[in-house]
């Protein structure tokens, strides 16, 4: 399966966050909703699920992988890993 590019998970998960922070305060309009869903849309697709939920979780999921797939890369590079 082809991953998103951690950084772009990020900037979508801390998208979704903000937009439903917003809902939540009671902002309600169309231009909201609208990108609201096109925010879980894009989580939805580029995780490989169908729901935002579980979206998320994935995201943040692959996120914390390639945190620490980084420091195990930066030892081999440099001959410390164990």
């Amino acid at each position: 399966m082809i991953w998103a590019h951690p950084t772009t998970l990020q900037t979508l998960v801390e998208r979704y966050e903000r937009l439903r922070q917003l809902e939540l305060a009671g902002q309600t309009d169309a231009q909201l909703q609208a990108k609201l869903r096109d925010t879980a849309y894009t989580l939805c697709v580029t995780t490989g699920t169908r729901d935002a939920g579980l979206a998320l979780a994935v995201a943040r999921n692959r996120i914390a992988q390639s945190r620490a797939e980084v420091p195990a890369a930066a030892g081999e590079l440099t001959g410390t890993a164990s």
